[in-house]
């Protein structure tokens, strides 16, 4: 009866265990979790052009610009001009962000993490 009373419960050993397990995990989501907050900004941004004026009355250029104008206004400086691509089409313009982020963890490790969004702005005439 006693070697079953021995055996109740966790050790330290495996208390430490489990919160250091949990602290990594911890450590890992929220370094990789800010980078898909900064990844639903840029969706946002896309949506807010949608919504802010008609696309036909802008130009390619006068887009790029605003989307490089609200980037910069919510910090987003991992998103180069090159990877912003714009295709016109007859009734339509499509805006395509494809862009990889690169997050240091601990020492030479890293997270590589693709994105991609794409946004289809119907033209009104």
């Amino acid at each position: 009866m006693e070697s079953i009373r021995k055996q109740l419960g966790l050790s330290v050993v495996g208390i430490l265990l489990i919160v250091g397990v949990l602290a990594v995990t911890g450590f890992l989501t929220v370094k990789v979790g800010l980078v898909y907050f900064n990844h639903y900004q840029v969706k946002s941004v896309l949506d807010l052009l949608e919504r802010e004026q008609p696309v036909a009355q802008r130009s390619i250029t006068e887009i790029k610009r605003f989307v490089a104008k609200h980037f910069s206004i919510n910090s987003i400086d991992y998103i180069h001009p090159e990877d912003v691509k714009l295709e016109q089409k007859v009734a339509s313009i499509t805006i395509q962000v494809d862009y990889e982020v690169v997050k240091p963890m601990v020492g030479n490790l890293s997270v590589l993490l693709s994105f991609s969004e794409a946004k289809s702005l119907k033209v009104i005439f």
